[in-house]
């Protein structure tokens, strides 16, 4: 787990002086009861719940990059995320979808390991769970991992559709 959050926050430092805000003032995302935020910084959040040395997690980050479902599905590969610690991350489903009635969105699953989960006797293995979807010039991305020791959290799965923009 902790290679992956590595990854994410590789991601979040290479975008920290592009985008400005809190990633979630112009969504509607809801983050399911019993987690607890971490930051909120430059467009980017993240919220923990469960154990210190292998928790649940779920981010969300806002990429000052207009979205475009055509080339998304074709250009994602973990290899290409900022940081090394992503290397044996490998996606084992991906789709494009429809959100929030007619947005389009690009689904991933990916399965990776985690060193400094091994290290404490734990099973370094995690599911990720992730979304990428746009409004205006902004790409947004929501992000749910797990042990994959442990079942998914059917409402922290369910809280990835809910990055939606904020009706008036």
């Amino acid at each position: 787990m902790r290679n992956l959050r590595t990854t994410a926050c590789g991601l979040i430092a290479a975008l920290l002086f592009a985008a400005c805000g809190n990633a979630t003032s112009n969504m509607g995302f809801a983050v399911p009861a019993g987690y607890q935020s971490k930051f909120n910084l430059f467009g980017s959040e993240m919220w923990i719940r469960g154990q210190a040395d292998h928790p649940d997690m779920l981010m969300l980050m806002t990429i000052p990059k207009k979205f475009d479902i055509g080339t998304t599905g074709k250009d994602f590969n973990f290899d290409s995320m900022p940081g090394q610690s992503v290397k044996n991350a490998r996606l084992t489903e991906h789709k494009k979808i429809v959100m929030c009635g007619n947005q389009p969105a690009f689904e991933a699953k990916a399965v990776g390991t985690s060193d400094a989960t091994k290290a404490t006797g734990k099973n370094g293995a995690e599911d990720i769970d992730m979304i990428l979807t746009g409004w205006g010039n902004n790409t947004y991305m929501v992000m749910y991992a797990h042990p994959h020791s442990t079942p998914a959290d059917p409402a922290s799965e369910a809280a990835l559709m809910t990055l939606c923009p904020k009706t008036p």
